[in-house]
């Protein structure tokens, strides 16, 4: 199939066409390898992957001439070639010569198939993984993720669980350390061994599992911890990364899930609790009006604890929802705080803010608006000027709020003399009519 894609190429019948079927046609060969892989015929499966890899590496230096490496391609056969060697029993001469081949290809591009390396060297039989296996902790033990993964995905086909429980447990892969226990009804273990459960995404897909195996009190306890388990990005400090934005889904994921086995279980009040430790791990404005509508009386007490959970918090945490929060509430301060060390990045946030404080905090709103079009002027960023006048449109708004029309226009004529030869400015300046 490479052989006839480059062929393709080289006729110059794809001369006006953009797309290159090659990209996707040589993924047609793995359904052929997966059917002998399920069938644990390892042997098949590898005389496959010899002529394939082996074209590849005679035709590589074509395929690079036409701008096509097929990265993804090797990476999945790599994963093929480390399962089908995990599976095939081979005899000694068929290892040597499989070393042989792979030491011949690593010289042509060393970085490509590190796992079937791997799975060769090491198979089932090496001493240090044989610990793991027997439930001892070495120290020195270490393989790559994906490797490790074919590993659990073999021991399960073959019901190995001893082997598989004590493999994804030394490899922290804790959710399906406590699926398969889950699966084999030793939950009790996993309730005692609740606090290795160290993330939001392994807290829900542990209960999820308690769930379909209707064990709903359970399922409702590791929903309930899993509500409590800091948010990644407070250990990390990387708020915007992959961590947070995956925490804050599965926090909500937790909630609704929570939610749904107390009502199942005629458990409100834990449903209602389940909102509560919702709100303090992430806290959300839609959040805050429902547990209000649902506290009743005793609301008053309920907002006190739940502002007061704020306390801690990243800046950056739920930033939006928590200056809603502090806008509903009128504490207007508390939202101005909020707002201060916001970049223009942020600038609907802040705007947002003085739209509902121009009433009662004019002053700030005159100052902290005047600082930011400044800013951009002094620094000569025009590609920033409308930002600029956005900014200077909430100055006048404080000026006419404190009805002081001569301030603004001493202020304006002082602008227009300062900054009069930035003319792109100016332009907008006189389009905003200000």
């Amino acid at each position: 199939m490479i052989t006839e894609g480059i062929d393709w190429i080289e006729s110059g019948e794809n001369y006006y066409d953009d797309d290159n079927p090659l990209e996707a046609d040589v993924f047609q060969v793995i359904p052929s390898i997966d059917t002998y892989l399920d069938r644990n015929d390892g042997h098949n499966a590898i005389a496959i992957l010899e002529v394939v890899t082996d074209v590849y590496f005679k035709r590589r230096d074509d395929l690079y001439n036409y701008g096509l490496d097929l990265l993804d391609f090797c990476e999945e056969l790599d994963r093929l070639w480390a399962k089908a060697l995990l599976i095939a029993d081979l005899e000694e001469p068929k290892k040597i010569d499989l070393e042989v081949v792979f030491a011949s290809q690593a010289e042509i591009f060393s970085s490509l198939f590190s796992l079937r390396r791997l799975a060769l060297e090491k198979g089932w039989e090496d001493e240090t993984l044989q610990q793991v296996l027997t439930g001892e902790l070495p120290e020195n033990f270490n393989e790559p993720s994906d490797l490790v993964g074919i590993r659990l995905e073999l021991l399960k086909r073959q019901k190995r669980f001893d082997e598989y429980l004590n493999l994804s447990r030394y490899t922290g892969r804790i959710d399906l350390y406590f699926k398969a226990l889950i699966y084999l009804d030793r939950s009790d273990e996993v309730l005692a061994q609740i606090d290795l459960i160290q993330t939001k995404p392994d807290a829900y897909i542990i209960a999820e599992a308690f769930a379909e195996k209707e064990q709903l009190e359970a399922a409702l306890t590791v929903a309930l911890n899993g509500l409590n388990i800091p948010f990644r990005e407070l250990i990390t400090g990387e708020y915007f990364g992959r961590h947070a934005i995956e925490d804050r889904e599965y926090q909500s994921r937790l909630e609704m899930l929570a939610f749904n086995l107390s009502e199942d279980l005629d458990r409100g009040d834990v449903g209602f609790s389940s909102k509560i430790e919702g709100f303090k791990a992430e806290p959300s404005y839609r959040q805050y009006l429902q547990i209000k509508d649902e506290s009743g009386e005793d609301w008053e007490n309920q907002k006190i604890e739940l502002l007061a959970s704020f306390k801690g918090m990243n800046r950056w945490q739920s930033l939006s929802d928590r200056i809603q929060i502090y806008l509903y509430e009128q504490m207007f301060d508390k939202a101005i705080d909020l707002v201060k060390e916001c970049s223009y990045e942020q600038r609907d946030l802040i705007q947002q803010v003085m739209d509902a404080v121009l009433e009662h905090r004019t002053n700030w709103v005159l100052e902290d608006a005047r600082s930011r079009a400044e800013e951009i002027l002094n620094v000569k960023q025009a590609k920033a000027y409308h930002y600029a006048v956005d900014w200077l449109k909430y100055v006048k708004r404080a000026y006419e709020q404190l009805d002081n029309w001569q301030g603004w226009q001493s202020y304006r004529d002082g602008l227009i003399q300062e900054h009069n030869r930035k003319y792109k400015f100016m332009g907008l300046f006189n389009e905003a009519d200000l």
